[in-house]
């Protein structure tokens, strides 16, 4: 299994309101960090794949920069969580998802598509596992996602 970063534990501007403490202790029970993963992975899939799909209808055409922000914002967010010191299939992982960032680079409908092909791949080996990692997770053998808050005005 690839390890995680641990996080950081920063201090916040003042205790959490009772709701958002119980809303956390909700989330956090309802949320593995397999699901978290697989869901980023959703989401970066799609969002590859819809701008493969204006490459493919508008050749020559520029994609949004919205658009190719979303895609980089995922695909590093995915890279963030590794830790590449965890091992060879860490490493393996950060080397496939850095070679989805160069293939997006370009507005290259094929490269967005590899970018497609490494990104699903990639899912399907963790949504294999996924039944495991909960199981591991719920047993306190990984620990359990410890909430960190957002500074304000980031997005998520």
């Amino acid at each position: 299994m690839i390890a995680m970063k641990p996080q950081s534990s920063a201090p916040t501007a003042g205790p959490p309101s009772r709701g958002v403490h119980t809303y956390r202790q909700q989330a956090a029970q309802a949320w593995t960090r397999i699901d978290m993963l697989v869901a980023t992975y959703d989401a970066a899939i799609a969002a590859v794949v819809a701008g493969r799909d204006l490459l493919r209808d508008g050749p020559g055409q520029p994609l949004p920069a919205d658009r190719v922000l979303r895609v980089h914002h995922l695909l590093l967010a995915l890279i963030e969580g590794i830790d590449p010191e965890s091992g060879p299939v860490a490493r393996s992982v950060e080397g496939l998802l850095t070679a989805c960032l160069g293939f997006v680079a370009t507005p290259n409908e094929l490269k967005w598509s590899a970018a497609v092909r490494v990104l699903e791949r990639l899912r399907q080996g963790f949504a294999e596992i996924r039944a495991e990692a909960r199981r591991l997770e719920q047993s306190g053998t990984i620990p359990p996602l410890a909430w960190e808050p957002c500074s304000p005005g980031s997005r998520v």
